[in-house]
């Protein structure tokens, strides 16, 4: 979605490092990594506005041709420098009604359309058991619609964060990854927060144009890339605590030993004192609420 190609650039040289280390072809490393599926480079196929495009991506990540995949839907009429498109809020996430004489603006339903169609996608990869991410500003009201909200619930899914000042930027502009890898998790920065860390602005009159802001800084798609490669070189280098518990690992980094420890004595003793009183808490046997469906685009 992103289409800046920066990102794809330093995937490629990524690849081709750990080929020329194996003694491999890096002109096939090279080329193990697609251009960018983006309107910019295929205006018949590659538009996901169309649903027969989304239909294809769909097939194609169903048959798992490809393991990782990165997605970056617009944010355009999601920034609070929004000013010449329906606001989104936190209640109505997918744009306010116009109001006259205001005319109704169809950006924000094409932005809407992408966000939605890059958690299907995203979904389809976190089901059958590939690699994802989704870019997008932080906050964001992309995560209050429905079909968001329902997937950052499920389980293995979560969010990175980062400020850019962290990778040499003069703005802040914070930014947020949803991914089903934890070797992502390295790419988040915290911004120091100092006195004498200052910011440029962010505006259509202010130091940085919201147009000069580049989508990805080449310090982090350095970092980002050689995240990827270091997980292709060794996968489990980096992994959480349950994908250690499944791989066998006797160790665990860090305390997590001695938390799992703990979760589990917490455990056994809850089932005890249940035991002994032959009974069920009272919260725990009311019924859940049913689930309300939720409304949007079909695919």
């Amino acid at each position: 979605f992103a289409g800046s190609a920066r990102l794809t650039r330093a995937m490629q040289k990524a690849l081709v490092a750990i080929a020329r280390r194996r003694g491999a072809d890096a002109e096939a490393a090279w080329r193990k990594v697609a251009q960018p599926r983006d309107i910019l480079y295929d205006a018949k196929y590659m538009d996901l506005r169309v649903k027969a495009n989304v239909g294809r991506a769909k097939k194609e990540m169903k048959g798992r041709r490809v393991f990782y995949e990165h997605f970056g839907p617009p944010c355009t009429t999601s920034s609070s420098a929004n000013v010449r498109h329906r606001v989104r809020t936190k209640l109505e996430p997918a744009g306010t009604q116009a109001r006259a004489p205001e005319p109704y603006d169809h950006k924000v339903d094409d932005d809407t359309w992408a966000m939605l169609v890059a958690c299907k996608l995203a979904r389809i990869k976190h089901e059958v058991g590939d690699a994802f991410s989704v870019e997008h500003i932080w906050p964001t009201p992309m995560v209050e619609l429905n079909w968001w909200r329902e997937f950052l619930a499920l389980p293995g899914i979560f969010i990175v964060t980062f400020d850019n000042c962290g990778y040499g930027e003069p703005v802040r502009h914070r930014q947020m990854i949803v991914t089903n890898q934890v070797w992502l998790s390295v790419l988040s920065r915290d911004c120091p927060g100092r006195a004498g860390h200052l910011h440029a602005t962010i505006g259509f009159d202010k130091e940085v144009q919201t147009k000069d802001l580049a989508p990805y800084s080449e310090c982090l798609v350095r970092r980002w890339s050689r995240a990827l490669a270091d997980f292709l070189e060794d996968p489990k280098k980096l992994c959480c605590p349950a994908c250690s518990d499944e791989a066998g690992r006797r160790k665990w980094p860090g305390p997590a030993l001695e938390r799992r420890r703990a979760a589990s004595t917490l455990v056994v003793e809850g089932a005890k004192l249940m035991a002994a009183h032959d009974e069920i808490p009272g919260s725990l046997s009311e019924p859940l609420p049913t689930p309300v469906e939720s409304v949007g685009p079909s695919f």
